[in-house]
């Protein structure tokens, strides 16, 4: 071939969709010449300074495109549309950070998660039917073929590799009617299986409607998003915040048996993940075009709702895989996508019904508003027994706790549980301690636990103060020599002196209603030995012991 660039004899039309390495695949083939004639011609233009083809499939350079026009014929920006450049400006790439000439400078662009890896997917009969290969397929976001109603073939059966992953040759270097592979195994030994035996899997039908609206997307066409008409840029990047999300959730243990691809996830998320972190699913989608087409169809269906509260309930589906979280589901869920204002609204959306109750009574104004001072930290045992018998399971002071969280947040605007647990005198770690283990065992609805709170607060005294009678009881704590000698004397059989700790901390739990963790008598949190040993002296103390002590706490005239 000579060195001067001239127009080929054979000329090959560009198809819409396909790409410019397939392009100039056929146009080698139809002049009877070898990939590496044609690649030297790219090199090495007469006129043309000297560039590199790294990059080829991404943004070539304006060098390279000239001297193929020279070739065959096809007008540069024809050219262009036939490499990712199709995709800049969002749909769905960002490329302007991209230098071919500057190897470095594709750390820019690849951290914008999803970018296409090297090399491409394929659709065996889509190759056999009209002999190109769409570009297209390099997009991660595309993991089925809508003409076919199948998955995209992800790797080569022969070498295991990503169709053309050699990353210093653009053509395959073998060509021919059997489509070989062409991925390098060894030196100067190119893989020869043909691309055609490979079975393409038929594509469920959430994944083909995700697949049609990406391509619609892709030529720039307005979607629908909760039922508002979308730009084709933000529908793509939404798809892809959604979708990654998603991945989350079904990698969770909890999800293995609920998602039928989340076995597979699974198993990638084991492999790709290290000692430092596990697998980054908003920098690199699966590997697998079943799993990518699954989710991708799941979160296709979530965006095509036809309002912000439908998508949230079909996202919350997904919230129980995640129950178990310290911080809820809503950070959860917010610190593993994009935070977007759609996104976010999503998750709003998803979460304003979870199991957890304290928006709803946040939003619940039926009672009367009295102070949180008349609340104690565990509300009393009889009101708990007979308002809200059977609903919490697990521990009893767990649930009296949470509940008296519950009529705090529904007479005081806090933010959290953290925040309730504040107002009635609990560390913050407390309140979302408990709200999270009352919630991993309620035993009734969000309704029927609010109509009993509501309940319990117009019931109880207005008159009490249990932050006065915690302030006592912390007076006597700090100075025992005024009443404890006397006191232990008092009862028959006398109590030793080394039982001061559990007489402070009856007068906390009894009287006072505190929490027994929190008792003034504690220099640190007591061990199960020591709470052992004060539910023995709680429950073995007689009554008048037990009525002198109430009376050192309580005010003159209740006494």
């Amino acid at each position: 071939m000579p060195t001067e660039l001239s127009l080929l004899p054979t000329r090959v039309s560009l198809g819409e969709d396909e790409a410019l390495d397939s392009f100039l695949e056929r146009l080698t083939q139809a002049n009877d010449l070898e990939p590496q004639h044609i690649l030297a011609a790219l090199r090495r233009g007469e006129d043309a300074p000297q560039t590199t083809l790294a990059f080829f499939m991404t943004a070539p350079t304006d060098t390279v495109l000239a001297r193929i026009e020279k070739l065959s014929g096809i007008p540069v920006e024809q050219l262009r549309n036939a490499t990712l450049m199709r995709f800049d400006a969002g749909r769905p790439l960002h490329l302007d950070a991209l230098d071919p000439l500057d190897r470095h400078s594709y750390r820019k662009v690849v951290v914008q998660g999803w970018f296409p890896p090297f090399g491409t997917q394929l659709c065996p009969l889509c190759v056999a039917q009209q002999g190109i290969w769409r570009v297209d397929w390099r997009l991660p976001i595309v993991a089925a073929c809508i003409h076919h109603g199948t998955y995209l073939t992800t790797e080569c059966g022969g070498c295991s590799q990503r169709f053309r992953s050699h990353r210093y040759w653009p053509l395959r270097p073998v060509l021919g009617p059997a489509q070989p592979c062409g991925n390098p195994v060894a030196l100067r030994r190119p893989c020869l299986r043909s691309v055609l035996t490979n079975t393409a899997g038929p594509a469920d039908s959430r994944a083909l409607d995700c697949a049609e609206s990406v391509h619609r997307a892709l030529n720039g066409q307005t979607l629908s998003m909760f039922g508002e008409p979308a730009d084709p840029r933000a529908f793509l990047a939404e798809l892809r915040n959604l979708a990654t999300l998603l991945l989350h959730l079904g990698a969770r243990t909890s999800a293995q048996t609920a998602v039928s691809w989340a076995s597979d996830l699974r198993e990638e998320a084991r492999v790709r993940s290290n000692l430092v972190r596990g697998a980054r699913w908003g920098f690199s989608p699966p590997h697998s075009a079943r799993v990518r087409g699954a989710v991708l169809g799941c979160a296709h269906e979530i965006l095509m709702q036809r309002n912000f509260e439908s998508g949230g309930a079909r996202l919350r589906e997904w919230i129980r895989f995640i129950e178990d979280e310290k911080n809820g589901p809503a950070a959860w869920l917010t610190n593993r996508t994009k935070r977007t204002p759609t996104m976010q609204r999503l998750i709003a959306a998803a979460v304003s019904e979870r199991r957890d109750v304290g928006r709803r009574i946040d939003r619940g104004r039926r009672c009367r508003q009295i102070e949180p001072s008349a609340i104690p930290q565990m509300i009393d045992t009889g009101i708990y027994r007979q308002l809200f018998a059977g609903m919490l399971g697990g521990y009893e002071h767990t649930g009296r706790l949470y509940v008296s969280l519950c009529m705090v947040r529904a007479i005081v605007s806090v933010k959290s549980w953290a925040d309730a647990a504040v107002r009635i005198g609990l560390p913050p770690d407390v309140g979302s301690r408990t709200s999270r283990a009352a919630r991993a065992r309620m035993r009734t609805t969000p309704e029927d636990l609010q109509r009993q709170v509501n309940v319990a607060l117009n019931n109880i005294p207005t008159s009490r103060d249990f932050r006065a009678l915690e302030v006592q009881v912390l007076a006597l704590a700090g100075d025992p020599e005024h009443w404890y000698p006397a006191w232990r004397l008092s009862t028959t059989p006398a109590r030793r002196s080394d039982l001061l700790v559990y007489a402070v901390t009856w007068m906390w739990c009894e009287v006072a209603q505190g929490c027994l963790d929190n008792s003034p008598a504690w220099a640190v949190p007591p061990c199960h030995r020591i709470k052992a040993g004060y539910r023995a002296f709680r429950d073995r103390l007689p009554a008048a012991a037990r009525d002198s002590l109430r009376r050192l706490v309580l005010p003159g005239p209740t006494r």
